[in-house]
């Protein structure tokens, strides 16, 4: 779950992707009294991020995607250029300097602009690495922490 802009965001995977927002406060059962919209479109695994009222993910079948997160339409669903194989994303994404980067499992890291319309910024990589990643990235001091299976790299200036 995540929360921005007075609402709570819910999003579930297995066995039913879907999605809810509800507005925050209230007392009791608010599941309809609060229930702001409802998708049918869920990251599965995932958290997605929030950023001016929108929500960002990147999914299991390689897609970048965004909802607005007022009304809860798609904005965009693309699919990644990836080099060598689908993506598959477990981490969640995270906010740096205007992008959304996330990291897929068997695929590297992906690089998006943070605007609700698409562009792919960048693929990376670690060369040699196949490890798995399913841990979702660290942001501190400047520095980007990533956490595989086997390895944790930091990236920095």
């Amino acid at each position: 779950m995540i929360a921005g802009n007075g609402a709570l965001y819910a999003f579930g995977g297995y066995p039913r992707q879907s999605g809810v927002a509800l507005k925050i406060g209230g007392k009791g059962d608010i599941s309809e009294s609060h229930k702001l919209w409802t998708a049918t479109r869920s990251p599965y695994v995932p958290s997605p991020l929030y950023y001016e009222n929108h929500l960002y993910w990147m999914d299991r079948s390689g897609y970048a995607v965004c909802l607005n997160a007022k009304t809860g339409q798609e904005v965009f669903r693309e699919r990644l250029t990836s080099r060598n194989r689908t993506p598959k994303f477990y981490a969640s994404p995270v906010f740096v300097n205007g992008k959304v980067i996330s990291i897929s499992r068997n695929a590297g890291a992906f690089v998006i602009e943070a605007k609700p319309k698409f562009k792919q910024l960048a693929q990376n990589e670690f060369s040699g690495d196949r490890s798995v990643f399913n841990a979702s990235p660290a942001v501190a001091n400047n520095r980007l922490y990533l956490r595989s299976d086997t390895h944790l790299y930091c990236i920095g200036e």
